[in-house]
């Protein structure tokens, strides 16, 4: 069809019948979507958008997280192979020149714990809360 015809034909049609090209404006060619755009901003019709339903579990959905993503994990590995070959590496210097091996290794066991648990205590609160936070999220509402 041509845009003329198609712009005359929007025009002789009823509110009620562009309404409901409008709500299956995905079906119509480009130029058509236009011209109907401009038919309905000219009769100051406005198309209701379908009303989009979110789960409010899906941020619940762990293994679907896009910040769990390869690069983070290969962060965390790496992560954890350093913190492990630090902790290895310091266990044989000890074992290895037979110092008080036993004092050295509880003294940094400590220091550890010391350091990296608040950090990991916080971590878990702030995802524990947050994960509450989502499950007491209304279903109607995004986060």
């Amino acid at each position: 069809m041509k845009p003329d015809s198609l712009e005359q034909l929007y025009r002789v049609k009823t509110d009620d019948e562009l309404l409901a090209l409008g709500t299956d404006r995905d079906s119509l060619v480009p130029e058509a979507q236009a011209l109907l755009a401009q038919e309905l901003v000219r009769r100051g019709i406005a198309v209701p958008r379908p009303p989009v339903h979110v789960e409010s579990d899906t941020v619940l959905h762990l293994e679907e997280n896009p910040a769990f993503n390869a690069p983070a994990k290969v962060g965390q590995i790496l992560l954890a192979l350093f913190v492990f070959g630090t902790v290895a590496s310091f266990f044989v210097a000890i074992v290895v020149r037979d110092l008080d091996w036993k004092k050295e290794l509880s003294t940094i066991a400590l220091v550890m714990l010391l350091f990296w648990g608040p950090i990991f205590a916080v971590i878990a609160w702030a995802t524990r809360r947050n994960l509450r936070k989502a499950r007491l999220l209304p279903k109607n509402r995004k986060p």
